[in-house]
């Protein structure tokens, strides 16, 4: 029943977002404490992790969930199907695809996250990913400092980011517009990806 300190910077950090996550929820989630589990690294270890324990927020993440409004967990539904149904054979985790929810979600104006934005919430989901992917780093959302991709090899991670950036492709066959599909394209270069509005 106590918040560990490597994660007091995700109670007092700025947030561009002043409506999420709202204040009572992160007294809340505090109050829940945090668990242990017996898990050890994912990726890349060589040595013997049986004896590894993780810090969980799972009840944090399930109350942060709860919080969603439509939009946010339409995107949050939709790119989970994304992954189950189109990107299965990427190796993308579902646990990134939530982090970068979390991170977007508290750095994007509050009038982002409504129904006529949903395509470009998907695309900023889209971007935020290959962004981090290409740079070797996908901050932990309550330890900012502990990056989820430590130990995923460069091609491991470049597989997932050509899988990402063919969405479009892969959603041909279901989605026929040409506004949406273009959404996804557009941004295939590095510089263009490194934005102040969807990297900071």
């Amino acid at each position: 029943m106590l918040w560990p300190d490597v994660a007091d910077s995700w109670l007092t950090r700025n947030r561009k977002s002043t409506l999420w996550p709202s204040a009572d929820v992160i007294l809340k989630s505090v109050s829940h404490g945090i668990l242990l589990v017996p898990i050890g690294r994912k990726f890349g270890s060589s040595e013997d992790c049986s004896f590894e324990w993780r810090i969980s927020f799972s009840l944090q993440e399930r109350d942060l969930i709860h919080s969603f409004n439509n939009t946010q967990l339409l995107c949050y539904t939709a790119f989970k199907y994304l992954k189950k149904d189109l990107l299965t054979e990427s190796g993308l985790c579902s646990y990134f695809i939530k982090t970068t929810i979390f991170w977007l979600c508290e750095e994007l104006d509050n009038n982002m996250w409504i129904p006529q934005h949903f395509v470009q919430c998907l695309h900023a989901i889209q971007r935020r990913l290959i962004y981090w992917l290409r740079d070797g780093n996908c901050p932990h959302y309550f330890m900012k400092d502990n990056n989820l991709f430590e130990g995923l090899l460069p091609k491991k991670r470049k597989q997932i980011e050509v899988k990402l950036l063919n969405i479009s492709q892969l959603l041909f066959p279901y989605i026929n517009s040409e506004e949406i599909i273009s959404h996804f394209t557009a941004y295939k270069d590095f510089e263009e990806l490194n934005t102040v509005d969807f990297v900071s």
